[in-house]
């Protein structure tokens, strides 16, 4: 006999662990796939990236890549026109099932995750990337390449992260109303080709304070950013907000601060340069000393002994500072810090969009196109150290570039979609 309908309900309701959420099991897998070039001392290199696991994100690596399974392979040709040679490596990993839950869906919308490129023989980071995977709560792949590698042995990359099906039920969707912006392209946006700026990039703040920045490409008339970033509005009382306008800021305009007109030139020391030379004409102190007596030399034992112990401690210390090795934690680069150039950022775009459409409960989805205009603030940082000289102030150069985004009319493209109505 068939089973009752009561029977039926009495089994979807086991899959409720207590919390009124029915269970939503995932299994994710992951692929990557390396170009390698084939040279006679191939480096040992190892791929460490974050994930989740059922409670948390841990950090996992993949082994050396001449380990993996070799995909395809070219062999060394003598025609010049034919690619070197170079392997093509792939790895791939499927995890354990996960019940995927609120907190893991929290992780996924407010932390980038890390994945880095290491040297094995001394952990150094030789390449590191951070994805946003809160894109992957809307739709359960992510994909990344990247041919442009820091690694010369390193030709073309690939990365893929794909569930067996959506991240969110329907229920827990509802709870959590995801909420995504993507920032398509911007059109028309004026280049100058005579200076040299950072590379472009959009910048937000979304209503719940959170800052979202899309990855940095080549400032061209037209970017093609498709930059997706899902929020989890949740029951937020966030309808108050929407009724504000977002503004998204065009950085195109970045500059580099050069600083050689403040560098002042020192006035020439007389009396220090005396100083100088006199201590160069000066005899050189002898080592041992001679005793009157006996006209023996007399070795100074008491100062010998002190290099020594100087020489011994700072070799001491060195080994101490090459043999430690450095603790990694999780979410944190493990690259070390190189000095950061300093940028002028108040000079770019803007473009405003207003969201208050999404207050009606039958509006769940927003295409926008808002006009970019510009933001700028000038602020003359060359001149101060000139004021007694006005040919050098009238040639200093300006900070920020005269440019005006209504000349070719530059425009920004960007879509919003909502699951669930706004809460009050």
């Amino acid at each position: 006999m068939p089973p009752k309908k009561d029977n039926k309900k009495e089994l979807v309701l086991t899959e409720d662990d207590g919390s009124g959420i029915l269970k939503n099991i995932v299994q994710f897998t992951l692929k990557f796939q390396v170009v390698q070039l084939v040279t006679e001392t191939p480096p040992n290199l190892v791929i460490m990236y974050e994930w989740i696991n059922a409670t948390q994100v841990e950090r996992l690596d993949t082994g050396l890549i001449e380990t993996w399974t070799i995909a395809s392979q070219i062999e060394k040709s003598e025609d010049p026109e034919q690619p070197p040679p170079q392997i093509t490596y792939s790895f791939e990993k499927i995890f354990d099932p996960i019940r995927f839950n609120e907190p893991l869906a929290e992780i996924l919308s407010t932390r980038k995750l890390f994945l880095y490129f290491i040297y094995a023989d001394d952990m150094k980071v030789l390449h590191e990337f951070q994805f946003d995977y809160s894109k992957m709560l809307r739709e359960p792949k992510f994909e990344y390449k990247y041919s442009k590698m820091k690694i010369m042995e390193i030709l073309d990359f690939e990365y893929s992260l794909t569930a067996n099906k959506p991240l969110l039920s329907d229920q827990l969707s509802k709870i959590l109303n995801p909420f995504s912006v993507e920032i398509v392209h911007c059109v028309n946006v004026p280049v100058q080709d005579m200076k040299s700026y950072e590379l472009c990039y959009v910048r937000y703040q979304f209503y719940n304070g959170d800052i979202i920045q899309t990855d940095a490409i080549v400032a061209m008339p037209e970017m093609y950013f498709y930059s997706v970033h899902v929020f989890l509005l949740g029951d937020k009382p966030l309808k108050q907000k929407f009724l504000e306008p977002i503004k998204f800021e065009l950085h195109d305009k970045d500059e580099i601060v050069i600083n050689d007109l403040k560098a002042e030139v020192p006035l020439f020391d007389i009396e220090k340069w005396l100083q100088v030379e006199a201590e160069k004409e000066k005899p050189p102190e002898p080592v041992d000393l001679i005793d009157p007596k006996t006209g023996k030399k007399i070795p100074r034992k008491e100062e010998k002994k002190d290099v020594k112990k100087e020489v011994k401690k700072e070799v001491k210390k060195d080994a101490k500072k090459d043999n430690k090795k450095k603790e990694i934690k999780l979410g944190e680069p493990i690259k070390e810090q190189q000095q950061q150039k300093q940028f002028n950022r108040n000079n770019y775009g803007v473009a405003t969009f207003n969201l208050s459409a999404f207050i009606h409960k039958n509006v769940h989805e927003l295409d926008l196109i808002a006009q970019i205009v510009p933001k700028k603030q000038f602020e003359d940082t060359e001149s101060g150290n000139l004021d007694l000289n006005t040919t050098a102030r009238k040639n200093a150069p300006k900070v920020f570039a005269d440019l005006n985004y209504f000349d070719e009319y530059a425009t920004m493209y960007v879509k919003f979609d909502m699951a669930s109505p706004l809460k009050q």
